[in-house]
């Protein structure tokens, strides 16, 4: 995976949602990001030492469940953190 700052591409194999803390360790080299995102288990995480993170948790692929509207708990229960998420584009983004 290559970040889009350094010319990395917008496909999906190249694309990964993350929290706000783990972006900024990220960006600080602190948390290292390889693979494809495409596919199931197919990006490995690493430590500022390049050694594997090991998995909390399983991938689930999107299934043909109906998106459901109204209010949504994720499965671990985190906040949606809305500061960086634009849907009109005549609002500023932030530095």
């Amino acid at each position: 995976m290559k970040h889009w700052e350094d010319g990395g591409g917008t496909d999906t194999a190249n694309l990964l949602c993350l929290c706000q803390h783990h972006h900024r360790l990220h960006h600080r080299g602190r948390l290292g990001i390889e693979g494809n995102a495409d596919d199931t288990d197919g990006v490995i995480f690493t430590d500022d030492r390049g050694r594997p993170l090991a998995s909390c948790g399983t991938s689930t692929p999107p299934g043909d469940k109906p998106l459901r509207s109204g209010n949504w708990t994720p499965p671990s229960g985190e906040r949606l953190d809305p500061w960086a998420i634009y849907f009109n584009e005549a609002q500023p983004v932030p530095a």
